[in-house]
């Protein structure tokens, strides 16, 4: 999921300037084939998956399913929240193309409907829980 250049101009006020097609170069001429970057993490974040998604916010269990097999297909590689903290506080290392895959609110739907996809393609993700509604 990326964030359109138009929301970060519109709503954050900064300007979003494309980067040049030398920069474009340089970055491409230095990555392996297959590899979009390299000693960084890409955070994805969902809110809930269910059927019928009622807003922009909540993704089908089927498109939910989609961007895992684009993952896999483009070569990234899940890591889990253990990674991704010992490469934050560590010095970890994390392979090429990593992504976190982290879930807000710890909905019931994230046990239906993510769990099972997740299991399928055997990605670790995380779940954050709002505490306040745990005994």
């Amino acid at each position: 999921m990326f964030i359109p250049a138009s929301f970060v101009t519109e709503v954050l006020g900064a300007e979003f300037l494309p980067p040049s097609e030398e920069l474009i170069e340089e970055v491409n001429g230095e990555q392996k084939e297959g590899v979009y970057y390299s000693n960084k993490v890409g955070v994805l974040m969902y809110h809930a998956v269910m059927e019928d998604p009622p807003n922009g916010s909540i993704i089908a269990p089927e498109q939910f399913r989609e961007h895992l097999q684009w993952l896999k297909d483009e070569g990234f590689a899940p890591i889990s929240i253990e990674e991704y903290s010992a490469f934050l506080y560590e010095g970890g290392e994390v392979p090429d193309n990593a992504v976190l895959i982290t879930f807000d609110d710890g909905y019931e739907n994230f046990y239906t409907y993510a769990y099972p996809a997740l299991k399928e393609f055997n990605y670790p993700a995380i779940n954050f829980v709002i505490v306040s509604g745990v005994d």
